[in-house]
């Protein structure tokens, strides 16, 4: 009994210690520095799960590991260190309530802005969340990146993506403010604001209007279609001027990356086609309230596919939204939950850990820290 006293004192509790202000002073810190005061940007991902790994190694290696080694603990017959172990616990059971308490953080601090009309968002501050009233989803006009690489021990798997931005206008813009030209790639037919034209009529068009290609299917394949496609724009130079933001979605799916080629380029083909097809019928006004994503690598490259002349406005298009459709109160989902469960299942672990190593002989005489 006097024996778990002892580890309790010198080893648990300063585990305790560590793990509380370890936790709820980098949270603090996080919305002190980056939410309340913004005292300058950093990527969210940088804040939300690179630090939280390393932060807690920190203190680990310098106050817990010291105590660690007052047990008295033996070599595996495979020669490892038995108290990588129980640092490993302890730095997991850190980094875990670490990561999921700035998700919470994020979602619970965030404000909601009401929008009447998706024009008025450059008119009031920037916030987290939007309810809008009035927009025009365009998914005519929407940019779109396939992409694939591999992931795996032993990159066995062939993970597939496409990326997908629609631009939001405002209600209040006049239809007539843009022109629109489609291709039909099963008669391979141009259409003019509805009627017919030629490809030479095309090229008579006005070189000053804002036109768009609007076609059932964007190809990657179709050779016949970017010719079109780039010697219409080449001829207009069209830009998307009068969009208030971007509504982003993402499609993902994975196979086998021992596949042969040919069927992985397969399958890869049948995957956008699938995608595009579900763009086609879903339904974008489907939500609740939109989130705006904030400073990350996963902003950097939807801004990256809409930088083209073609899609990209400097002065407006800025925004990058992701809808939600549930409650606005059902923000936080079960973070807190899950934030309360890692720390008693993490400290509870190292507990039982301790429980089962006995302290050494003799014992210097130390305090908490």
């Amino acid at each position: 009994m006097k024996d778990i006293g002892t580890k309790v004192r010198l080893i648990f509790i300063p585990y305790l210690i560590l793990y509380l202000v370890t936790i709820s002073g980098y949270t603090f810190l996080h919305w002190l520095l980056f939410i309340e005061n913004n005292v300058f940007s950093v990527y969210e991902d940088i804040l939300n799960f690179f630090i939280p790994m390393i932060l807690p190694g920190i203190p680990i290696l310098i106050w817990l590991r010291p105590r660690v080694k007052l047990l008295d603990l033996k070599k595996t017959p495979a020669g490892k260190d038995p108290i990588v172990g129980f640092i490993m616990l302890a730095w997991i059971g850190m980094v875990v309530p670490l990561v999921i308490a700035q998700e919470y953080l994020i979602s619970a601090t965030g404000e909601l802005t009401r929008l009447a009309d998706i024009s008025e968002i450059n008119n009031v501050l920037p916030t987290k969340y939007y309810m809008v009233d009035k927009y025009i989803f365009m998914k005519e006009q929407a940019c779109k990146m396939p992409e694939y690489s591999v992931s795996g021990k032993r990159n066995q798997y062939f993970d597939m993506s496409l990326l997908i931005a629609v631009p939001i206008f405002s209600k209040k813009q006049k239809k007539q403010e843009f022109d629109f030209i489609r291709y039909d790639r099963k008669t391979g037919a141009y259409f003019f604001n509805g009627e017919e034209v030629s490809i030479v009529e095309l090229g008579k068009l006005n070189p000053n209007a804002q036109a768009t290609l609007i076609t059932y299917k964007d190809s990657i394949t179709d050779s016949r279609y970017d010719k079109v496609r780039n010697f219409y724009f080449k001829l207009h130079k069209p830009e998307i001027k009068n969009a208030y933001g971007w509504l982003t979605l993402r499609y993902d799916k994975t196979i086998s990356n021992r596949l042969p080629k040919s069927e992985k380029n397969e399958q890869f083909d049948e995957f956008i086609d699938e995608c595009y097809r579900d763009l086609d019928t879903l339904q974008l006004n489907e939500f609740v309230y939109l989130t705006r994503i904030g400073k990350s690598f996963k902003l950097d490259k939807f801004q990256e596919m809409t930088r083209d002349d073609i899609f990209f406005n400097k002065n407006n298009s800025v925004n990058f939204f992701e809808r939600i459709n549930e409650p606005f109160e059902r923000r936080n989902g079960h973070k807190l939950l899950w934030l309360l469960g890692t720390i008693l299942v993490g400290s509870s672990m190292f507990f039982l850990l301790l429980l089962s190593k006995p302290l050494k002989n003799n014992i210097p005489r130390i305090g908490y820290f």
